[in-house]
């Protein structure tokens, strides 16, 4: 993982010289699937405050047709980012976690450390470890990348795959940034 993060970063610092255009404040949405077996749609946000903070929220509905099985994963957390490059942000949040299932709630917590930036003047990249736990969840470590695309000023598409512990997650969707 320590590999990951440092290409991430190398990639960032690397390319030719351009003027960063992250932005922290969005809104997207689109399909999620969840190591194959449930799939459904999301919607995500995140707003920025000028000190580096930013608040970040997501919610998905997922379904497991081949055992007639729904179940919600929500999230609420807080963020924050420092530049550690001109393109480049390193970044850390704590989030608090719930999943909605028929047989009831389960509760707990997320961090994660990683970095972000532009790679191209339309292509940023994410890279991050995430450590989830809690009084129900059994605390386990994963990894997460992604990829912005961005068609102008505030369109773009995005992908995303999380791994780790043998399980895997992946959505694509659409983000509007402001």
């Amino acid at each position: 993982m320590k590999k990951l993060l440092a290409l991430a970063l190398l990639a960032a610092v690397s390319t030719p010289a351009f003027a960063a255009d992250t932005s922290y404040t969005y809104v997207e949405g689109g399909y999620v699937n969840d190591n194959g077996d449930a799939d459904g749609a999301y919607v995500r946000g995140s707003y920025g405050f000028d000190n580096g903070l930013y608040v970040h929220g997501q919610y998905a509905h997922l379904e497991a047709k081949d055992f007639n099985f729904h179940y919600k994963p929500a999230e609420l957390g807080l963020g924050w980012h420092t530049a550690i490059a001109p393109r480049a942000d390193f970044l850390v949040e704590a989030a608090a976690v719930n999943v909605d299932t028929k047989y009831g709630d389960a509760n707990g917590y997320r961090t994660s450390v990683g970095v972000r930036g532009d790679l191209t003047p339309k292509l940023e990249g994410l890279a991050k470890v995430n450590y989830t736990d809690g009084h129900d969840f059994s605390g386990s470590t994963t990894g997460t990348l992604g990829v912005h695309y961005k068609f102008g000023q505030t369109w773009g598409a995005v992908a995303e795959v999380s791994f780790g512990n043998g399980a895997e997650a992946g959505q694509v969707g659409v983000r509007a940034r402001f």
